[in-house]
């Protein structure tokens, strides 16, 4: 979500959002952060239907109260990214992006520009030379480009050597479940996340990428690359807890998660992994994490990637790029469209969630 980068055009500006929320936009609003003349913060939001005039001032509410709470902003410049296209007639999604303005200025921040990108060409909103077709969409490509900063949000390239290691690994522990009984997750992590090679040791590889399908011990993996060790361990004790609740109440674990979040008293775990704090992690053990989850995706057989491209969605939604963040929970829904925790990241990260301590992170004026 930070990225301080200085832009002298139009062109410029939009040619580097993309590396700012971590991907090419489409479909969405696109909250570009300035402290003066600097960007140093983005954030996306999903296009409501153009018909949807409702889903439109809930997008354009949502996008400004987060820009709210983002410390020291003082103005934005705001970018609708549509499929649609000008076909030489009236600009696409200007409506979007004319309300999304408005709004901004009524909350108080200046706003420098709103702009419409769409499949054949971009302009400013109000911009009187704007040609009947757009601008041409080359020009975002001369524009100059900030360093890629989020190359650790993605999938590393498969190696196939280790990738067969890792399979028949993982055949053996199909075959024999119990081999992975006495197997310590927390340890094989931790190690992972001092520097040891995943690609290394098949057998450590294979134990965690099986045990990472119980959703008990991915729930408190997740916590432990974000927040240590003890948080894994805690999680996993508050999780016997909570099946011993479940059990003499006769209720399925489901059954008393959900009555809990209809309460608005979700345990300290899910309240974590809802972003739920203001305590950040470590952002530099996050993208650890990420890498060691990365490289376990890029290896493991297909039907057993969706917890972890979860992992990955989750820690990169913690570093506040909710972008690549959906990116990954896709993949996941894609291979495995019950994925309970991929479909819930989703549908809260879609909705803009983010975490409570990104915020407290940003970048302070001096």
């Amino acid at each position: 979500m930070t990225e301080l980068i200085t832009a002298t055009s139009p062109a410029q500006l939009l040619a580097v959002v993309p590396a700012l929320v971590g991907l090419e936009p489409t479909d969405s609003l696109v909250v570009v952060g300035f402290r003066g003349r600097r960007t140093f913060a983005a954030y996306r939001y999903p296009l409501p239907r153009p018909s949807r005039t409702g889903e439109r001032d809930a997008l354009v509410a949502a996008a400004v109260g987060t820009a709210c709470r983002i410390p020291d902003l003082d103005a934005v410049a705001l970018v609708c990214y549509s499929p649609r296209r000008f076909g030489g007639r009236a600009m696409p999604d200007r409506a979007t992006a004319q309300a999304a303005a408005v709004a901004f200025e009524r909350a108080g921040f200046r706003v420098l520009d709103s702009f419409v990108v769409v499949a054949d060409g971009w302009g400013a909103i109000d911009d009187p030379d704007l040609p009947a077709g757009g601008r041409p969409r080359a020009e975002l490509e001369s524009g100059a480009r900030t360093p890629n900063s989020d190359a650790d949000m993605r999938v590393p390239a498969r190696d196939p050597q280790a990738a067969a290691r890792l399979a028949g690994r993982l055949r053996t522990i199909e075959r024999d479940p119990e081999r992975v009984r006495d197997v310590d997750p927390v340890g094989v992590l931790e190690e992972l996340l001092r520097g040891a090679d995943p690609r290394a040791s098949a057998a450590d590889a294979a134990a965690l990428v099986a045990l990472l399908g119980i959703p008990s011990i991915r729930d408190a993996l997740l916590l432990q690359c974000a927040f240590g060790g003890a948080a894994a361990e805690e999680s996993l004790a508050a999780d016997e807890r909570f099946r011993r609740e479940a059990a003499a109440r006769g209720l399925s674990f489901d059954e008393l998660t959900a009555e809990h979040l209809d309460a608005g008293v979700p345990s300290a775990q899910t309240a974590l992994l809802l972003g739920r704090s203001t305590a950040p992690p470590e952002s530099e053990r996050v993208r650890l994490a990420m890498r060691v989850v990365g490289t376990l995706v890029a290896d493991a057989p297909r039907r057993y990637r969706p917890p972890l491209l979860t992992m990955l969605g989750w820690l990169a939604w913690a570093l506040g790029r909710g972008s690549a963040a959906g990116a990954h929970l896709d993949r996941a829904l894609s291979i495995d469209p019950h994925a309970g925790l991929a479909r819930l990241l989703q549908t809260w990260i879609g909705s803009g969630a983010m975490p409570e301590w990104v915020f407290g992170t940003l970048p302070r004026a001096e």
